[in-house]
């Protein structure tokens, strides 16, 4: 008899669980307490062995076994909403935010090199919100689409804050503050959306970067730090004032 196996779904002809400190697939219906095939506690070890599940069974007869097994179906369709509300409520916020004055003065909208990059990255974030909501794979590409765009657009937000800091607070307006508002809904939204547990992991797995994500994130934190250095301004500038009154 099987010990310390809990059986999550079931298939025609196999079952896939989890037994102590392994996955595994058993055959149907048979009491032998090995499995046919296991992997690794890890969650690379379960994507291996629901990969392995979905070949050998026939898709449209894959059931879970019991509410404990079955994929929160409820609670994940409610935190994908939570993601793309936020994405939403960023990108609003990042659209009000190109009318009113920006830096010194001037509007986004007022001019045109200013404007296009703002929209390319609201779309970036919109096309991410979109993928998200589609949910399985896709969700998972929308989400690392929404952290690259928040990545790239962190050096440019930083300049615009260290000219308000070199410069002086004056030069800030409403629409520089809904801006970095926006940045801030978004990236959070990507990252919660990024954290959600893919679809088909089971209950309790930590939603962890899969080892094929782990080069696309590490990616991501060298564009953050690469735009955030490129589109700094120098903040090493200072005034000198001599005894007869001239500055350098």
């Amino acid at each position: 008899m099987r010990e310390n196996v809990t059986i999550s779904y079931r298939g025609n002809g196999y079952e896939i669980g989890r037994g102590e400190h392994f996955y595994g697939i058993w055959r149907l219906g048979t009491p032998q307490p090995e499995p046919v095939e296991w992997w690794p506690d890890t969650p690379e070890g379960w994507s291996g062995a629901w990969s392995r599940f979905r070949s050998v069974v026939a898709p449209g007869s894959i059931v879970p076994v019991g509410q404990e097994a079955a994929p929160a179906s409820g609670a994940s369709q409610s935190s994908v909403l939570v993601a793309v509300a936020l994405l939403g409520a960023g990108i609003v916020c990042g659209i009000a935010g190109l009318f009113p004055a920006y830096l010194g003065g001037s509007s986004l909208a007022s001019s045109a090199a200013d404007l296009v990059p703002h929209l390319i990255y609201l779309a970036g974030w919109a096309a991410s919100a979109a993928l998200i909501l589609k949910g399985g794979r896709r969700m998972r590409v929308g989400a690392l689409l929404g952290l690259g765009v928040s990545a790239v657009t962190f050096g440019l937000f930083i300049a615009d804050a260290g000219e308000v800091i070199a410069g002086g607070t004056h030069l800030m307006g409403a629409g520089l503050v809904l801006g970095l508002v926006s940045w801030l809904i978004c990236a959070a939204g990507s990252v919660f959306a990024f954290r959600l547990r893919p679809a088909g992991a089971p209950m309790g797995a930590p939603a962890k970067p899969r080892g094929d994500e782990v080069g696309p994130v590490v990616m991501l934190m060298l564009a953050a730090l690469g735009a955030a250095i490129a589109f700094a301004p120098s903040w090493d500038s200072y005034v000198l004032r001599t005894a007869s009154g001239t500055s350098s």
